[in-house]
């Protein structure tokens, strides 16, 4: 397991394929990815049969939601009034919380925990790799649906919501 870290964490540090990485095959990555995807979903994902995960980050999600709803220049009740440009940052483990409050996986289904499911959405290194981030945009549109738009990116690719697919950009 160990050399399976320093192949990536090496990698990354170096920016060059580690020596570690060699010792395994491409069937051997697939099985281990496939590892870490259940240990995150089942984990601090999706987590079937308990809504801890999709209320962990309702506290940080509805604070974003209310700055983004009274947008720039609202000054709140405390006197305090938002920047122009909103930053928020979380890391890791919340990234897949977060994806699981606002129910990217919804449509997915299990992963199933004794085969390897290869048409999955869910997978780990995607959402929570070295680095990842989650950002939602507010966007104002002035074009074809003029309104104000929030959309979700996953390390910078935009993820589409099932439900929601009226907006510009995703």
């Amino acid at each position: 397991m160990i050399c399976r870290y320093l192949c990536g964490f090496e990698t990354q540090i170096t920016g060059k394929p580690s020596p570690f990485c060699d010792i395994f095959t491409e069937s051997e990555f697939k099985q281990y990815e496939y590892r870490q995807d259940l240990r995150y979903y089942y984990g601090t994902g999706m987590r079937p049969g308990t809504d801890l995960p999709s209320t962990l980050m309702l506290p940080y999600l509805n604070a974003t939601a209310t700055l983004f709803l009274n947008g720039p220049g609202y000054t709140y009740s405390t006197g305090f009034t938002p920047p122009p440009i909103i930053v928020s940052y979380t890391h890791d483990n919340q990234l897949n919380e977060i994806a699981t409050a606002i129910g990217v996986f919804d449509t997915t289904g299990p992963l199933p925990p004794n085969k390897i499911q290869n048409n999955r959405l869910f997978i780990s290194s995607r959402i929570n790799p070295m680095a990842g981030r989650i950002a939602f945009e507010r966007m104002t549109c002035t074009s074809k649906k003029p309104g104000i738009y929030v959309r979700i990116r996953v390390n910078d690719a935009v993820y589409p919501m099932s439900e929601c697919q009226s907006g510009e950009g995703g």
